[in-house]
């Protein structure tokens, strides 16, 4: 059985900026998978079952704060990490025997200009 997670976006952006995550989760293995499910800090997806070769394309926004938002939440002294760090997403999943897995995806560090 194999599972692949990943993600995308870009690879520069400013402070203040929407930027889109790409998810995509995939079956590379030779089994059908149950109950898959996506999970990160921005973003949840429900997918179900993913048949062998089968791969789900998600997308979702996010606004990569500006030093006075973070400063708003932390301090006058908090800053935007540059790079901006996105970690990785989690899938888990049902085997045909019933085992629960999770596997982890890639994290994205996306530089500020």
């Amino acid at each position: 059985m194999k599972i692949l997670a990943n993600q995308t976006g870009p690879t520069t952006s400013k402070k203040g900026d929407n930027v889109t995550i790409n998810w995509t989760i995939s079956n590379k293995g030779g089994q059908t998978v149950y109950n898959v499910k996506g999970t990160s800090q921005n973003f949840d997806a429900t997918i179900g079952i993913l048949k062998p070769g089968d791969t789900k394309s998600y997308q979702y926004t996010m606004l990569i704060p500006t030093d006075a938002e973070v400063q708003q939440d932390f301090g006058p002294n908090a800053t935007v990490s540059n790079p901006f760090f996105i970690g990785g997403f989690s899938v888990s999943y049902t085997n045909s025997d019933g085992s629960t897995h999770t596997v982890t995806s890639n994290s994205l560090e996306i530089k500020l200009v």
